[in-house]
């Protein structure tokens, strides 16, 4: 069921501090839901063939694809809208399809990721032992 998506699953935190974490497990559980290849772009919105002259058997096929498609699309842009704050969704709501707001999402947080990295180094790279009892120190 997908409520136990929106209970299991954490929000993304808008500074991004849980990003590696939520980006795994949401990974795992929009695999587990059978839709992920809509997240990495793998399953593109089907389109009509034969240069405008398909038969009407051909359009039915095509509008029965469409609706199985949409349907997915929408499923996955709901479970991903479930688990951003309102600031980062109305950001990339504009976004054509989940693949494309998920491919911007990643590139933001990724980049917030290694910033935060790189400022927790440069803090720890600062600390400086001040001569004394060290086993007080570190208890």
């Amino acid at each position: 069921t997908f409520s136990d998506f929106t209970v299991s699953l954490d929000k993304l935190d808008v500074s991004g501090s849980n990003w590696i974490m939520f980006q795994r497990r949401f990974k795992i559980a929009v695999k587990q839901k059978q839709i992920w290849e809509f997240f990495d772009g793998t399953c593109t919105k089907p389109t009509l063939t034969g240069n405008g002259k398909a038969t009407p058997a051909e359009i039915r096929a095509y509008n029965k694809r469409i609706r199985a498609w949409q349907y997915h699309e929408d499923l996955a842009m709901y479970l991903l809208s479930q688990k951003l704050p309102d600031s980062i969704m109305s950001k990339y709501m504009r976004k054509e399809t989940v693949a494309d707001m998920w491919t911007a999402i990643e590139n933001e947080f990724t980049e917030k990721s290694m910033l935060m990295q790189s400022q927790l180094h440069q803090e720890f790279m600062a600390m400086r032992y001040e001569k004394g009892n060290l086993r007080l120190e570190l208890d």
